[in-house]
């Protein structure tokens, strides 16, 4: 297998979340640094990692620790180099950890076949380099270099303005020309963000899956763990004691469908990501794991139209259904033969939709019920989850959509989540109605909602 082959399969589901061991080849990295003495010691570790069970080592240079000053690209360069080298002859598949494109272009030339950008795609020649190499580019969320960034750590609503920038960083990405399905999305754990900052960008992994790019997550012993497990007088968990922490985190984030979390301790983290692989085979045998191959699912069932659209006579995408009410059941109607009903209500979730300038500056919660038409029966013979509407996977597309782009009207928002449940060639009718209990009326009220009703064409 070629470089070039061994990049593209890395981005293919196998049903589990992947595992990037890290190799900072620093002596001063928050975590490891100064670990690994000689090039002998960081290859025969990052050899032992991939025994243990990593897919991917990812080797770096340059601290990226709050504070870190950079280093010459030459002492980069030489730092990261023999290590890359040695790893990819071995066959190990390698990501360079860099902002410079001198040193992905050496790396690449030496086997690697990731490019792990921690700058937000600050280099443009790095993402020419990305583009004309075609490999995997991590894009990940940062607000400037390392040096000042615990003084960036400002936001109103953090993970609608972490996935704001990171929209907008894209943007520039493929501008560039790297394709699409090679870009991976980081959230940037740690990166410009308090500990708040950092879980709740955690408990709000669909915002990030709704970009709709494989997701890579680094949380491995960073400092919010290590106050969180302060001991009694508040001295923070050394870092090299919060591994238990992050396999909790591992867990978490592999059970949202996660293309890989980055972590130090790679055998703990490889045992849990097997372990929720088989718990949710378990429940949902056949059902997809990764928070990108329940997306195409999604799309394809739409005609490969985004949710909230179906494809239209021209061969673009258009609003599904038509209006509220039509398509009752007659004998050729979907409905006849889907008599039950699912429902699933007081879906909460915090969206920017709205007109006015503080309602997408602010944002504000939504709540979203939806309620689906279905034929339950081969399920309840089977007692098959793959026979219904999971409506784990259900919710989860639903929030991402609420907590993605946003739009003026909640009519609009109403219509994208319809749309979204009917992707699901087994529902028949989908009635969806967006609660706005906090619309911005100068006068006592209770709610402001709208509901739509969708029928799945005869």
């Amino acid at each position: 297998m070629t470089p070039k082959q061994a990049s593209h399969s890395l981005l293919e589901p196998v049903g589990r979340t992947r595992v990037m061991g890290v190799i900072n080849a620093t002596p001063d990295s928050f975590s490891d640094g100064g670990t690994y003495a000689t090039v002998t010691e960081a290859v025969r570790v990052g050899l032992a990692m991939a025994a243990d069970g990593a897919d991917i080592i990812d080797v770096g240079g340059e601290s990226t620790r709050p504070g870190a000053a950079r280093v010459d690209p030459d002492e980069e360069l030489r730092r990261v180099l023999p290590v890359v080298t040695e790893l990819a002859a071995a066959g190990v598949a390698v990501s360079v950890d860099t902002t410079r494109r001198t040193v992905a272009e050496a790396a690449l030339a030496a086997g690697a076949v990731i490019i792990n950008d921690v700058s937000g795609a600050a280099d443009r020649d790095l993402l020419t380099l990305a583009a004309e190499r075609g490999v995997p580019y991590v894009l990940m969320h940062a607000r400037g270099a390392s040096a000042g960034m615990s003084t960036r750590a400002v936001y109103g609503d953090v993970v609608s303005e972490v996935v704001a920038e990171l929209r907008e960083r894209l943007d520039v990405v493929l501008a560039a020309g790297v394709a699409p399905d090679r870009v991976i999305i980081d959230p940037g754990i740690g990166f410009a963000k308090k500990a708040r900052h950092n879980w709740a960008l955690l408990a709000h992994m669909e915002a990030f899956a709704a970009l709709d790019h494989p997701l890579l997550v680094g949380t491995s012993r960073k400092s919010f763990l290590g106050s969180l497990l302060a001991d009694s007088d508040g001295r923070s968990r050394p870092a090299a004691d919060r591994d238990d922490a992050t396999q909790a985190t591992t867990a978490l984030l592999a059970v949202t469908g996660v293309w890989a979390v980055r972590v130090h301790a790679v055998r703990a983290a490889a045992d849990a990501v097997r372990v929720v692989q088989v718990w949710q085979g378990a429940r949902a045998p056949g059902q997809p794991r990764d928070a990108r191959t329940r997306a195409a699912r999604m799309r394809s069932a739409a005609g490969g139209c985004d949710p909230g659209r179906t494809p239209t006579s021209t061969g673009g995408c258009g609003m599904t259904g038509g209006p509220p009410g039509a398509g009752w059941p007659g004998t050729d109607s979907p409905l006849a033969a889907a008599p039950d009903r699912i429902a699933l209500t007081g879906l909460r979730v915090h969206g920017h939709h709205g007109v006015l300038p503080a309602e997408r500056a602010l944002g504000q919660e939504f709540i979203v019920d939806a309620v689906l038409w279905v034929d339950t029966r081969p399920a309840a013979m089977t007692d098959d989850l793959t026979a219904t509407v999971d409506y784990g996977t259900l919710a989860r597309t639903l929030a991402g959509i609420v907590a993605g782009e946003p739009v003026d009207l909640i009519e609009t928002l109403a219509h994208r989540l319809a749309g979204a449940c009917l992707a699901d060639d087994r529902v028949a009718r989908a009635q969806v109605t967006v609660h706005k209990p906090a619309a911005p009326i100068p006068l006592p009220f209770t709610d402001v909602a709208v509901t739509v009703t969708r029928d799945r064409p005869a």
